[in-house]
């Protein structure tokens, strides 16, 4: 009698001591809040209480939510949370979320230059508890059968408890760009000429009638954070654009740390993209789930640094605003300027002459496309007039690498500033790859917004012909 006393006593302490870690395996869920059109710099302590104060608590970063077009449509983005890679909706204009056949987009998707493989989250997590709180919520972690089997509704206490919860939080447009249940013309791909043309638009200033529909999603922010278990995992992104014009960067903060998010995807501090969100979910969820090893977006970090978040991404935005109309002209204006040179030259040799007196100038084009990456250590977004000081800027900072590079002594009167020129951009590259892995908190010193390598490359080459 004495030993079954004892077996009794010790089996109530084991569950005593076992029933808290249960209970806070339960009351640990991962809540995925979602919406279109949000930006960093419509986050401020008036106008979005309730995100401002949960940013303050939080990682951000800007969200790259270009899907496969140049803008991206609310049930594009919540297509490619669901996939882990850019998807598509193949109608014209923006649809509102959940009315597109999921046939059609299945078969639209795997036809595209991505082939996203729509419900593979759904698949994935089959074996979880799931629920969804809103339509774009309810598509995302819809399976490939096109079925949800998790709880749906539009009210999250009516959920709440869940493994994952996605919450879409709406849409906001601006006045032209609404969503509608036309759904249009057939999907038309964007041409050569199309994608040339973008890089010569800006993006206009949010209508005043843009306001009224921020504030109104921050007022669900805030209702739906009463509810939300302050233990719980949080991710709080953008998942689209709000107008059609042109690419902005969205808001994203994460319940991971402070200071300014990343991901391996992007190794740049305060920048994350869309196919990000479908690793961070899983990675979350089921750590050891095979498809992490092929996705090709990685789980986002919190940072470990302490920042004003919502100035310091809301200024590296307007300098993504402000470069962008000007990418078409600069690389116009580069080209140009190296056709003009090249003519010079073969005048000067169809005459007999030398172009000794044009290495000097070939040199400065070469050195432009490294001059508009160094450009960006300065704010040059900050002054009344961008485009001025963005220009004179790169002709400043390529006028000095042409004087370092014929400054140094050098016996082969060819090729050492040529090559000089190389180990700047080199060295840019180099150090902006540092920075990334070991010093990633520095700011500004690793941004890529104008060039890539292979353009470098003939430019270089082309300059050396005239260093002679």
């Amino acid at each position: 009698m004495k030993l079954r006393a004892i077996a009794g006593i010790l089996l109530a302490l084991c569950s005593i001591v076992a029933a808290p870690s249960v209970a806070a395996e339960e009351e640990d869920p991962v809540v995925v809040i979602g919406f279109s059109g949000l930006l960093w710099r419509d986050v401020t302590e008036e106008s979005t209480p309730n995100l401002y104060k949960f940013v303050e608590d939080s990682s951000g970063a800007n969200m790259v939510v270009r899907t496969v077009e140049e803008t991206t449509c609310p049930t594009e983005g919540w297509l490619t949370v669901g996939a882990g890679q850019r998807a598509i909706d193949p109608v014209n204009g923006c649809q509102k979320v959940g009315e597109g056949d999921w046939a059609g987009l299945k078969e639209a998707n795997q036809e595209s230059s991505y082939r996203a493989e729509l419900g593979l989250l759904g698949d994935t997590l089959q074996d979880q508890d799931v629920a969804a709180v809103g339509p774009g919520a309810k598509l995302a972690l819809t399976n490939s059968a096109g079925e949800f089997t998790g709880e749906y509704s539009d009210n999250y206490a009516d959920v709440a408890g869940s493994d994952l919860i996605t919450v879409d939080l709406g849409a906001i447009r601006y006045p032209g760009d609404e969503l509608s249940s036309n759904q249009g013309d057939e999907y038309r791909p964007r041409g050569a000429i199309d994608k040339f043309l973008a890089a010569f638009k800006g993006t206009d200033a949010p209508p005043p009638e843009v306001v009224p529909q921020i504030e109104e999603l921050d007022a669900r922010f805030g209702e739906l954070m009463t509810e939300v278990p302050p233990n719980a995992k949080i991710l709080v992104t953008s998942v689209g654009d709000a107008q059609e014009a042109a690419p902005q960067l969205g808001f994203m903060a994460v319940r991971d740390g402070e200071g300014l998010a990343s991901s391996d995807a992007t190794r740049q501090p305060g920048l994350v993209q869309l196919t990000d969100v479908f690793p961070t979910i899983v990675s979350w969820l089921e750590p050891d789930a095979p498809v992490l090893e092929r996705v090709v977006g990685s789980e986002i970090r919190g940072g470990d640094g302490v920042v004003d978040v919502a100035s310091r991404l809301a200024d590296d935005q307007e300098r993504s605003e402000n470069v962008r109309p000007f990418v078409g002209p600069f690389y116009v204006g580069v080209l140009l300027l190296a056709a003009v040179t090249g003519l010079a030259a073969w005048r000067v040799l169809r005459r007999g002459g030398r172009v000794r007196g044009l290495g000097r100038f070939a040199a400065w084009v070469a050195s432009l496309p490294v001059a508009s990456l160094l450009i960006n250590v300065f704010p040059w977004w900050r002054f009344a007039v961008p485009w001025i000081a963005l220009f004179a800027g790169m002709g400043l900072i390529a006028g000095l690498i042409v004087a370092v590079a014929y400054m140094v002594p050098r016996r082969d009167k060819v090729e050492a500033p040529i090559a000089i020129i190389g180990a700047i951009k080199s060295m840019h590259f180099l150090s902006r790859i540092f920075l990334s892995l070991t010093c990633s908190r520095i700011p500004r010193l690793a941004t890529i917004r104008f060039s890539s390598p292979p353009f470098w490359v003939p430019n270089l080459r082309w300059a050396g012909g005239f260093m002679g």
